[in-house]
């Protein structure tokens, strides 16, 4: 083929036909230039399906990531409605009896109501995302401002609720016996009820037991209500990503 238009240019040339050997050039030219911009039109598709395809693997693994997020959120809001069921029940005052729960049940509501701070978010893919710079392929702008609130609200709550107000905690490792607590820790097996009911009393008895109590059920508030804020923004995304999803496929 190039020999061909080698030689049908040295024809108009030879012959002096000037202006057909101007208008082949002209054509050559066009054919070059339309050449050029269908590479760049196949590279241009080329690269859009690259990051389409990229675009999905992406929000796979961050609905997984958020799945994970929820599982934990829901967790938490069992643990720490149960500690607030445990806490009130502690302001009553009442003489422990162990007539609707087991003494093994009691403690372990105890052992509950310790517990502090909000589940680990999983943000590789996220971090990944913004890190290398490859945000923008999630094309949804919403999707992906939402996504950036979510991880940096979770960042700060939790440097904020990394420690409750008070020291409830601190109060039942004072008056409840090392041993019972790791009686149950290790075993969960409790062989003398005497120690929670001695340690109960103590802790009625103590001085700062209402302040603490009332600081950890305040606490306790803060973390359910910030753990729904998380979960109806974690619901809210995974549908904005199944739409994608779905959209894109």
């Amino acid at each position: 083929m190039l020999r061909f238009f080698r030689r049908l240019r040295q024809r108009l040339l030879t012959d002096s036909k000037f202006s057909k050997y101007l208008l082949y050039a002209v054509g050559e030219i066009l054919l070059v230039v339309i050449g050029i911009l269908i590479a760049l039109q196949v590279n241009n598709w080329n690269q859009k399906w690259q990051d389409r395809t990229l675009e999905q693997v992406y929000l796979e693994r961050l609905q997984a990531d958020l799945s994970g997020d929820l599982s934990g959120f829901l967790k938490l809001q069992k643990i720490f409605n149960s500690k607030k069921e445990f806490l009130t029940s502690l302001q009553v005052a009442e003489p422990l009896e162990f007539n609707s729960v087991t003494p093994e049940e009691w403690l372990e509501g105890l052992i509950a109501s310790r517990f502090v701070s909000l589940p680990t978010v999983r943000s590789a893919t996220f971090d990944e995302l913004s890190g290398s710079g490859r945000l923008t392929l999630i094309r949804d702008l919403k999707l992906r401002t939402a996504l950036s609130n979510y991880y940096a609200e979770y960042e700060l709550m939790s440097r904020i609720l990394v420690k409750p107000v008070g020291l409830y905690k601190q109060l039942v490792y004072e008056v409840f016996s090392g041993t019972l607590l790791n009686e149950w820790r290790t075993r969960h097996e409790i062989t003398d009820i005497h120690h929670i009911t001695e340690g109960y009393n103590r802790l009625m008895d103590h001085p700062g037991f209402e302040a603490a109590v009332n600081a950890e059920l305040a606490y306790t508030g803060d973390l359910l209500y910030y753990s729904n804020i998380f979960i109806d923004s974690v619901v809210k995304m995974q549908k904005r990503i199944n739409q994608n999803l779905v959209f894109s496929q």
